[in-house]
């Protein structure tokens, strides 16, 4: 069994170098491409049209989604901002009490005195509380620029978001007008094509047509002959109205007188 399984992937190993070494590699790719292509040549613009609006109208959630990150981070940009106003605070109310610290506590030995709000307290004591003071203010100054620093960067990244989503808004609606006028063009193909290849049969009206033409050659041959019978029939004697010879032999003898016809065709017969 994994002799078997061993020899097949063998061939198939073998089958893939062959493709990728040789010509064959370059006609499977080409085919391959050609019936991507006659594939996609095969679905319906109409669809394709459906599936852009589709794919258009599915901007609006994802620029939903953007808004409400985007809220998001204009809020958390307004907390950012109200901390930063109050470490600004903080550290200028610092700043005086370490400045009154400085002036009480300079060139003046340990064990004097020095009053806050009406207690006293040795210069020692007010040194190191200098000091400690002095070191948070440091700190709170370093917090303050990293605040500032951070938000500079998120004010700049809204700014470049909502630059995005404008622009991204404004796509949307260029190409809903493409789609617009790609759906309008497709239906004024279709149209064209309805006209060009809708056939009528009318194979029916061709032979009525002929038939037509045969009547009317038939009814002027008809005509024709019976012109032609009237021209001829003129000279023609019918056999119903035949006159009896005897009858005009009798009636001639009797207009030109009997004996005046026997000479003339004496006459002719010399």
């Amino acid at each position: 069994m994994f002799k078997k399984i061993a020899i097949a992937s063998v061939i198939v190993v073998a089958g893939l170098v062959l493709i990728a070494k040789t010509s064959v590699g370059s006609y499977v790719h080409t085919g391959w491409k050609q019936l991507k292509a006659g594939t996609k040549n095969q679905i319906p613009l109409e669809f394709e049209i459906e599936r852009a609006k589709d794919e258009v109208s599915q901007l609006v959630p994802d620029m939903n989604k953007y808004f409400n990150e985007m809220a998001h981070e204009v809020v958390a940009l307004d907390s950012l901002k109200e901390d930063i106003s109050r470490t600004r605070a903080n550290l200028d109310l610092q700043k005086k009490n370490i400045l009154v610290m400085k002036d009480d506590v300079q060139g003046k030995s340990d064990t004097q005195k020095v009053s806050y709000g009406g207690t006293a307290y040795t210069v020692e004591r007010v040194r190191t509380k200098l000091a400690k003071d002095w070191e948070a203010y440091k700190a709170s100054e370093v917090s303050l620029k990293a605040k500032e620093q951070l938000l500079e960067a998120k004010e700049t990244s809204l700014v470049a978001a909502r630059e995005k989503l404008g622009a991204m808004r404004s796509k949307k609606e260029q190409l809903e007008v493409q789609i617009a006028q790609m759906e309008a063009e497709l239906k004024t193909l279709r149209v064209a094509e309805t006209r060009g290849s809708f056939k009528i049969d009318d194979s029916r009206l061709a032979r009525i047509e002929s038939s037509l033409a045969d009547i009317r050659t038939r009814i002027k041959v008809a005509a024709k002959a019976a012109e032609l019978e009237g021209e001829f029939k003129s000279d023609m004697i019918p056999v119903q109205e035949k006159v009896q010879v005897n009858d005009v032999l009798k009636d001639i003898d009797n207009h030109f007188g009997k004996t005046e016809t026997k000479e003339v065709a004496s006459d002719r017969s010399k």
